[in-house]
């Protein structure tokens, strides 16, 4: 697999189940399964949830109930050139993530990183 695929998702704001369409051979008891999984979890939690294979084959869980992204529409000059002159200095102080430098991490951050996705949903 060189890329992503979701197998399926589900929302709480919009109140759908998805099937990816490639995915329909499924038994039917599974299809009902996974439907009846993302429906409950995102009823129970609220948000997005996704099950997506991605380039090794392996499923994951996507909760996109913890995204907390805020839009902002700013048309200041002077600000919009304060921030931007800000977003570059911190640029400057950032490392470049790639899928190699990521693989490199060592043990304990990948330690770290799943506990930290673990405990996610109480944080």
């Amino acid at each position: 697999m060189d890329e992503e695929m979701v197998l399926c998702a589900a929302s709480s704001y919009e109140q759908k189940y998805y099937l990816n369409p490639e995915f329909e051979s499924l038994p039917e008891a599974v299809k009902q399964e996974l439907q009846i999984m993302c429906v409950l979890y995102t009823a129970d939690v609220g948000g997005v949830l996704l099950l997506v294979f991605d380039e090794n084959g392996n499923l994951e869980f996507r909760s996109l109930r913890y995204d907390y992204e805020t839009n902002a529409f700013i048309f200041d000059p002077a600000t919009t050139n304060q921030l931007n002159s800000m977003f570059e200095k911190d640029k400057q102080n950032s490392t470049l993530l790639t899928p190699e430098v990521w693989k490199k991490r060592s043990g304990w951050k990948k330690f770290v990183g799943w506990v930290g996705n673990l405990l996610t949903p109480f944080l």
